[in-house]
């Protein structure tokens, strides 16, 4: 038989025979340009690298796919280890996993499940390439339900069940993943982010139907000084099993193994219980800010704008003028029009009025250097918006740039 164990935050195993898979390992450090830490680090002690044969991943946001866990992995292990990853449109994980030395196996959407031994398969569903999945598990004949992040589809959620009627366990996201409201408005981060994922997890619960649910992929706090507030608002424990009941909530804390038997997880519940809200009481470490100076920011934008293709650069969120007000900066803004380069410049008070954002200079500089960059920033939830539309057609142009 094989045994499930929960490790941390997204991050399972499977042991059976021959084959030991780690999905979404995230063992150390932190993530999101260093906004996101986890509660309890894993000791790679604790994982059974000797016998390791195959990772699976979710997607590509670094609490999932972390490369350094898997750069330390490599290190650790000689053996070959296949990597799957689900299908996308840019193959652009593909040469990353395979410098590191691993086998690269990519699995088609909503497909045939992947063999990985007579016991155990599994597999990809989404209606949308290029974001996150909902994983299915074959284990020994039952049916695990990983949905980490993922805001599964209505029309996926019935391909699934249609092809796996009865599932065993549900595995889904409790608590805050990002920007639900500025940090002054306190009723919209408790509505739009605290009780919007309690909802969720019930609602999924109620889609699913499973025989039990367990919360995960929230082992997590708010590390930097711009983004800390998130942490008054975070969904705890207890508070899923309120909303969601006693007889259906399995609760794991780290190395525990997940459990099939009702009788035998509700008898560990309270323990666990006990044990997480103690985890979730303890008093965290905020990271020192470090400002980015302007010369740099200014920079990175012009250097952005050069990127963006030419048949781009004359759609109406191109020409429109952006500023972005720099929290860590007294009065200082950033103007740029992002079809011209050389627009980018320095403002002074004049311009607070016509901001659309308002962020620390790391977090701006950051969004201008990668093309993934608008999405961390969205994640970490550093900023503030001061123009709804404006931000909004910013952050969504910058996306399709990133998408093209």
């Amino acid at each position: 038989m094989s045994v499930v164990k929960f490790h941390n935050h997204a991050c399972f195993s499977i042991e059976e025979g021959e084959n030991y898979i780690l999905v979404d390992p995230w063992f150390d450090g932190k993530v999101f340009n260093n906004s996101w830490s986890l509660l309890r680090a894993t000791p790679f002690e604790e994982i059974n690298l000797k016998k390791l044969n195959h990772i699976i991943y979710s997607h590509e946001h670094p609490d999932h796919l972390h490369f350094p866990t898997l750069s330390k992995i490599r290190e650790l292990c000689n053996q070959n280890i296949v990597v799957h990853f689900p299908y996308r449109n840019k193959d652009n994980v593909r040469p990353v996993i395979e410098k590191q030395g691993y086998e690269y196996h990519v699995c088609d959407l909503n497909a045939q499940l992947t063999k990985i031994s007579e016991s155990i398969s599994f597999g990809y569903f989404s209606d949308r390439i290029g974001e996150d999945h909902t994983i299915v598990f074959d284990i020994d004949g039952k049916i695990l339900v990983n949905q980490n992040d993922h805001y599964t589809e209505d029309e996926t959620i019935v391909l699934i069940l249609e092809r796996f009627p009865k599932i065993d366990i549900l595995m889904t996201q409790f608590s805050l993943a990002g920007y639900y409201a500025n940090e002054d408005d306190p009723d919209g981060l408790y509505e739009r982010g605290h009780m919007w994922h309690l909802n969720r997890v019930l609602q999924y619960t109620e889609a699913f139907e499973p025989s039990c649910i367990i919360p995960f992929a929230s082992f997590v706090y708010f590390c930097k000084h711009y983004n800390r507030y998130l942490n008054d608002y975070i969904v705890r424990p207890h508070e899923v099993v309120e909303r969601v009941g006693k007889d259906i909530t399995q609760l794991v804390t780290y190395g525990d193994e997940i459990l099939w038997d009702r009788s035998d997880w509700q008898i560990r519940n309270q323990e666990n219980l006990e044990k997480l809200e103690k985890l979730f009481d303890e008093e965290r470490l905020i990271a020192p800010h470090s400002t980015v100076k302007l010369d740099t920011i200014v920079d990175r934008i012009r250097k952005w704008s050069n990127k963006i293709r030419f048949h781009q650069r004359l759609k109406k969120a191109s020409l429109q003028t952006y500023v972005i007000e720099l929290k860590d900066y007294t009065n200082t803004f950033i103007q740029f029009i992002p079809a011209f380069s050389g627009s980018a410049r320095v403002l002074s008070n004049q311009a607070k009025r016509k901001a659309c954002l308002s962020i620390p200079s790391d977090e701006c500089e950051f969004m201008f250097r990668f093309p993934w960059g608008w999405d961390t920033a969205i994640i970490a939830a550093t900023f503030s918006i001061k123009n709804e539309k404006l931000a909004k057609q910013l952050l969504s142009y910058m996306k399709d740039q990133y998408e093209k």
